[in-house]
């Protein structure tokens, strides 16, 4: 190896500081290779002079192409001169020198504002670029002076000429230049330039741009990676931000229009994520929301472009599969970043709301919303009380109503459909329709709400301009189910008369502004359905199938309504029309395992509606001839698993034994492949009291009445031995509810075994429920088991207090067994066994106890259109003697019944 002199040595060290920003180390630097080696005294001084000059301006945060003013004006005219001085005196014959030289004396009369100079200087220096350079500095140079010069020639409007600087020296980035920490300084400022000046000229090749904005965007990356920190001012984060944004603003909004380009994705989530490096950089605290723009920006975008790359399954726009799953979490966590790195930012608190909801995670949606309304209340009085400042934007200020009425309508919606609080979904509504109308606070209790709920609607109408039709519509869709499930809660008829009038109003204003949404119609119609007003609700269902008819929700309303009608024959073909859009819509999905939970559970009740019909047309047995298709339905729906394999054999169905009275058959193995016993005493008893047959019928089974196995699927496959089993808590809670079905109706039918053995399947799924324990107070109470069956609605309504099932079984079973004992006319004795009471006393206060529970029922929002609540209220008040309450009890029950459908239009809801 050749070994360097002293003069080699602090040369390349030199060049090697030059090259690296290691200015402070110059000096010390220049001395020495003057010393070492005169004849570059002059390039020496040189570096010394530019290193005071970068040391100045990094010092002060100066930007180095254009500052606001002249830096170092007393000494940076003398510095040109002396190096102008040199270079004319010492014409180099190293040419490195000579380019370094002038590239350094461009630099300083760039600062001093002589663009004119820097061109004619820049001119007389072109030939040395077409030399090969050895310094690293020199290379280093090369970019330096084509920023330099490019930005001479914007100061002086010339943008082709800077332009062709500019692409010119974007070549000359390659990797041996970027490893140099000088050079990727200067290259990020010059392509800032190429892209700002690139992106601003319409009539430019897109694809030059593109590759400008790929470029920088690589320089980037190469800065925030490389192995010694490269600080960064100010002037220099905001100019980064501003061509990053560009650049992600540009690929996103070509991803929102072919979101399945994965090339395109994956550029997208390369950019973002420098972006965000970028963005989140800064560790000083935020105090003021005038700095949000930037992120807010940024995470805009974002929410854009997960909207138009994730599957959101209704009613509650969810995330289901694994990549739309890690897609949404890894936008919670830039969110999260975001909501630290910004002051009070509205806007990334919206977000926030929808991305939580998103991944179902509802309460901690409800508190970014309270965030929400917190920074946006802020923002409103803050827009009062001030004019904004001429550099302020309008985020400083809080959202645009478009964005307030989009957030207020999710969380709504998530108080309705998920927390199902009226009085939240109530106060919710009141606030977003004072902050639209800039009144106060509304509340139902007031006298004046009407009028004043009439009068804002007719106001808002005529403010808003066409572009918001959309999100007012939406937002009062939104307060008329806040207000409908209010009503539905209310604890007086006043009340909730009032607060179901307000909920019919903002449906007739939402559907005002958009009179084409179907889903207004099917919860307007729902609403009035909800409140007995039959007649309107079918005018509104119809008007929602001219709008769309292959809306499934509506047909399935519809034929509810005309069941309590008791026109059977067009409920019927209703239930029809939509169980063949549901076969269309699946054979469009390709499965029915694709269906999201809200269509299986909708499918479900669906096929459920239309044996309800059959029921009440033709009979219990009809019926129950169709409640194999259901299982089927499930078994499909679900993909219930099976615990035996296509190998194995299954299990022979026994033939059933017949008891000591030859016409009472156990359909129980029949039925099920099952032979269980009840999993909690006391066991089922199919005789009277005295141990006669007198309750065969109870247990009987009617031939045809009964079909073959109900199959959990499909297939032709024997059903399964074991109960079915799913992961999914919505199958869990279906299944539950489909065993409960078919239990209520076995009972019906009179084929107890049936009934008992359908609740041993719905306590197999392992779900704890008060349905589950009325139905088995009803079956206990068929049997005449009463005080089991007392138990068992007490224990119903433990778990709910105020379950009307429990409440109306409880009730019916006191005033049947008060009724039999006043028959007695005296105490029980032992060998009236099944009476309930002991004594008197033990009546009266069983009488009271119901009566109190049918006082707080039919009060109450959950019962208030409870017929059977009122008819044994008007059964009590009868045996006690009050006529007059007796007839208006069983009155109200007359009107509910009237116009009472085959199910519960509950059934509609998710």
């Amino acid at each position: 190896m050749v070994s360097q002199t002293k003069a080699q040595f602090y040369h390349s060290a030199l060049d090697q500081a030059r090259s690296n920003s290691s200015w402070a180390e110059i000096a010390e630097l220049a001395r020495k290779v003057t010393k070492h080696s005169p004849t570059d005294a002059g390039f020496a001084s040189i570096a010394n002079i530019e290193a005071q000059v970068f040391l100045y301006l990094d010092k002060n945060e100066i930007d180095y192409l254009t500052p606001r003013e002249v830096p170092l004006e007393s000494q940076i005219k003398e510095f040109s001169q002396q190096i102008q001085s040199i270079i004319d005196s010492s014409p180099d014959s190293n040419f490195e020198h000579d380019f370094i030289n002038r590239t350094v004396l461009l630099h300083l009369t760039l600062l001093q504002r002589d663009y004119n100079s820097v061109i004619e200087q820049y001119e007389k220096s072109q030939a040395l670029l077409k030399q090969a350079f050895q310094l690293n500095y020199s290379r280093v140079c090369s970019i330096k002076q084509a920023a330099i010069v490019g930005t001479a020639y914007e100061a002086l409007n010339l943008f082709p000429q800077a332009i062709t600087v500019y692409q010119a020296a974007d070549n000359l980035l390659n990797p041996a230049t970027t490893k140099l920490k000088e050079a990727l300084i200067w290259a990020e400022k010059l392509l800032y330039r190429y892209g700002l000046l690139s992106t601003s000229l319409a009539a430019e090749d897109k694809q030059v741009t593109s590759t400008v904005l790929q470029d920088y965007q690589k320089v980037i990356v190469l800065i925030n990676s490389y192995p010694t920190k490269i600080p960064v001012d100010s002037a220099s984060l905001q100019r980064r931000v501003s061509l990053l944004n560009v650049q992600f603003l540009y690929l996103s909004s070509q991803l929102q229009d072919t979101p399945d380009d994965n090339s395109l994705k994956e550029q997208v989530k390369e950019i973002a994520k420098v972006f965000k490096s970028v963005l989140f950089s800064s560790t000083t605290p935020v105090t003021t929301n005038y700095s949000n723009l930037p992120i807010e920006q940024f995470v805009t975008a974002l929410f854009n472009n997960w909207k138009s790359l994730v599957y959101f399954h209704p009613p509650l726009d969810l995330v289901s599969g694994s990549d739309d799953v890690a897609e949404t979490k890894e936008f919670l966590k830039i969110l999260q970043q975001a909501l630290v790195k910004t002051f009070h930012s509205c806007a990334v608190a919206r977000y926030l709301v929808f991305v939580l909801s998103a991944l179902g995670r509802h309460d901690e949606a409800l508190s970014a919303f309270e965030t929400y309304t917190a920074y946006q209340e802020r923002a409103r009085i803050q827009q009062a009380k001030a004019t904004p400042t001429p550099g302020e934007t309008i985020q400083s200020l809080g959202d645009d109503d478009k964005s307030v009425v989009r957030v207020f309508a999710k969380a709504i919606d998530l108080i309705v459909l998920v927390k199902k609080d009226g009085i939240l979904a109530r106060d919710t509504a009141d606030k977003l329709r004072s902050w639209l109308n800039n009144e106060d606070l509304i509340s139902p209790s007031s006298s004046k709400l009407r009028k004043r709920h009439e009068r804002n609607i007719s106001t808002v109408s005529s403010i808003i301009s066409a572009d918001l039709s959309d999100g007012f519509a939406l937002v009062w869709a939104s307060i008329g189910r806040a207000y409908a499930l209010y009503a539905s809660q209310a604890h007086t008829s006043q009340e909730r008369e009032l607060v179901f009038n307000l909920a019919v109003s903002s449906y007739e204003s939402s559907l005002s502004y958009k009179p084409r949404d179907v889903e207004f119609y099917f919860d307007y119609a729902l609403l009035l359905a909800q409140n007995s007003q039959l007649k309107q609700s079918i005018t509104v269902a119809k008007k929602g199938l001219l709008v769309d008819d292959s809306y499934v929700p509506l047909w399935h309303l519809l034929a509810l309504l005309l069941a309590a009608m008791e026109d059977y024959e067009k409920s019927l073909q209703a239930v029809e029309n939509a169980l063949d859009l549901f076969s269309e819509y699946v054979s469009r999905k390709h499965s029915l395992e694709s269906l999201m939970d809200s269509e299986k559970n909708s499918y479900l009740q669906l096929k459920m509606t239309q044996v309800a019909i059959h029921e009440a047309s033709e009979g219990i047995d009809v019926a129950l001839d169709l409640v194999p298709e259901v299982f089927a339905l499930y078994g499909d729906l679900y993909s219930v698993a099976e615990k035996a394999n296509d190998e194995q054999v299954p299990e022979k169905v026994a033939e059933p034994k017949q008891e000591d009275n030859s016409d009472v058959v156990s359909t129980k193995s029949r039925l099920f492949s099952l032979s269980r016993t009840l999993s909690r005493t006391p066991k089922f008893r199919h005789g009277t009291a005295n141990g006669t047959a007198g309750r065969q019928a109870s247990t009987h089974h009617r031939n045809g009445s009964i079909p073959p196995v109900p199959r959990l699927s499909t297939s032709s496959r024997v059903a399964p031995v074991q109960a079915p089993l799913t992961s999914s808590k919505v199958a869990k809670s279906d299944l539950v509810n489909l065993w409960l079905w078919a239990a209520s109706m076995y009972r019906r039918g009179e084929l107890i075994q049936d009934a008992e053995e359908a609740l041993v399947e719905a306590e197999k799924v392992g779900i704890s429920s008060a349905d589950i324990k009325v139905e088995m107070g009803l079956l206990l109470k068929a049997t005449q088991q009463y005080r089991a069956a007392l138990a068992e609605f007490e224990s119903a309504l433990e778990i709910g207090k105020a379950n009307p099932r429990a409440v109306v079984g409880l009730a019916q079973l006191i005033y049947e067994q008060s009724e039999e004992f006043l028959k007695e006319g005296q105490e029980t004795s032992s060998s009236a066994s099944t009476l309930l009471f002991l004594n008197e006393h033990d009546r009266l206060a069983a009488v009271t106890r119901a009566q109190g529970l049918l006082e707080m029922l039919i009060s109450s929002g959950q019962g208030f259109n409870c017929s059977e609540g009122w008819y044994l209220m008007s059964l009590f008040q009868e045996q006690e003697g009050d006529m007059t309450g007796a007839t208006e009890a069983l009155w109200k029950c007359i009107k509910l019944e009237e116009t009472r459908s085959v199910r519960s239009f509950s059934v509609l809801e998710f």
